[in-house]
């Protein structure tokens, strides 16, 4: 016969202790009063196992004194709540919430924030040292990632990195930040200026500037000594070093190659030299010297140009140098002729 051990505590009528066959059952409230405080709960094929259950809300506590690791299971949403009010809230699809409503994020966290609270601190424990935020994906297997890395400088420098580790044994920083000078480099750790560009290597675009609908961009290379220009990859202009700016002429960069007419020097009779003051200079008594872009465009169309934003006209002045080449060669077989009939005339 099978003996069952019941043992019941009754206060008016009603049994607020229980134990049968193991289970402890309690109906009220259970007060742990000092000295003796301390309740531990023992599964009961290990009394290095503990466990605690809620049955009607699927919540289990366990605690594995062999591994030190503590489980907290639920078929549900666990709340942490102080003050009435929820602190951590984590739903059954594994997202974590803190300081406001469920979001699709893994973890959310919701704070009015300012510069002395922030939503966010990390803090290096190791001294004058780098606090690193890394960004990693699965799987790791070539090491890479990124990070970013920053010092507040408490001892030295305050700097910040945006970091790129390509494989166990490489890694640079894409961008750096000086705070002290208020500089920013890219592909250069200590930056001498507000924005600072190093190029990887020879022959590439350092800076691209694009336009926003059509693709087509400038973008500028220091190749040497030269700052060489470029439109849509083609070379268009070189800033010299020492002496200034250069316009590409070679050859393979042309194409329909054709001489200029040798009537251009009445064209060029037609000109209106100017002197002027420009609107926007800062110093108004500057006197400028030039040509009026709606005089030019009615001789030399072709040299008066417009930006596609812009409603003003503008002049290619180079242009001028061939025109004005050309003109002077012309200019010069007529007087050449002219020579030629005065000493024909001197010679009778």
């Amino acid at each position: 016969m099978k003996k069952i051990l019941v043992f019941l505590l009754i206060t008016a009528a009603s049994y607020h202790l229980a134990y049968t066959q193991g289970n402890v059952e309690i109906d009220g409230t259970l007060h742990l009063v000092q000295p003796f405080s301390n309740i531990s709960f023992y599964d009961s094929d290990s009394v290095q196992k503990g466990l605690i259950s809620f049955e009607n809300h699927a919540l289990r506590i366990d605690n594995d004194l062999d591994s030190g690791d503590v489980d907290i299971s639920s078929e549900d949403q666990i709340r942490l709540i102080t003050g009435n009010t929820v602190r951590l809230q984590i739903d059954d699809a594994g997202h974590a919430i803190m300081g406001g409503p469920a979001t699709d994020a893994r973890l959310a966290l919701w704070h009015n924030s300012d510069s002395d609270k922030p939503t966010l601190e990390l803090r290096e424990t190791a001294g004058d040292d780098f606090t690193r935020l890394q960004f990693r994906s699965l799987p790791t297997v070539d090491d890479r990632f990124f990070s970013i890395n920053a010092n507040p400088g408490s001892a030295g420098e305050p700097k910040m990195h945006i970091y790129y580790q390509k494989n166990a044994v490489s890694g640079y920083n894409l961008i750096s930040i000086d705070a002290d000078d208020r500089l920013v480099g890219i592909h250069k750790t200590s930056p001498e200026a507000h924005l600072h560009i190093k190029q990887r290597s020879a022959g590439e675009e350092a800076l691209a500037l694009e336009n926003d609908t059509d693709g087509d961009k400038w973008s500028f290379e220091v190749a040497a000594d030269d700052l060489l220009l470029y439109y849509n990859g083609s070379l268009v202009g070189t800033f010299d070093d020492a002496s200034g700016s250069y316009s590409p002429s070679d050859q393979r960069l042309k194409h329909s190659i054709c001489d200029l007419s040798d009537r251009i020097l009445k064209k060029v009779m037609q000109l209106k030299p100017r002197a002027y003051y420009y609107n926007h200079t800062q110093n108004p008594q500057r006197k400028e010297y030039g040509f009026i872009a709606q005089e030019i465009q009615s001789i030399f169309p072709e040299i008066v140009g417009q930006m596609d934003e812009s409603e003003y006209l503008m002049l290619k002045y180079t242009d001028f140098i061939p025109i004005l080449t050309k003109a002077i060669q012309e200019q010069q077989r007529q007087i050449v002729v002219l020579q030629e009939k005065v000493e024909a005339l001197t010679t009778r």
